[in-house]
């Protein structure tokens, strides 16, 4: 079936714009490799796995520096030195600013887009 967003409940503290940066990598991440990030070869999300904050960018990514920095820094473990709004906007910024017009167009067959 579709994959869904879940909540798992870890009481790591409140709820605030730091959770939502995260929330944000972990989207990005699903969007970018077509998998949670702290999912398992079988798409279940492992609460240990978040705790630990176990996950990496795959190896064979094509994706460009810029966007995995994105995705990293949002998936910072540590809320108070993950990127805040400003610096996620500024990272965006760098990043559309760096690609060329070809890296911004996807092209028939790339991993993430869905040709016509």
């Amino acid at each position: 079936g579709p994959a869904t967003v879940e909540y798992i409940e870890l009481d790591r503290g409140a709820i605030g714009i730091a959770v939502d940066v995260w929330s944000l990598g972990c989207m990005l991440y699903t969007l970018a490799f077509r998998r949670h990030p702290f999912g398992d070869v079988h798409g279940t999300v492992s609460k240990l796995g978040i705790l630990n904050c176990r996950w990496s960018i795959p190896s064979a990514s094509s994706y460009s520096s810029n966007l995995t920095a994105i995705i990293t820094q949002a998936l910072e473990s540590d809320p108070a030195r993950r990127v805040d709004v400003p610096g996620l906007i500024s990272s965006v910024t760098r990043a559309i600013a760096d690609a060329s017009e070809a890296e911004l167009t996807p092209q028939r067959g790339e991993q993430g887009f869905s040709a016509p």
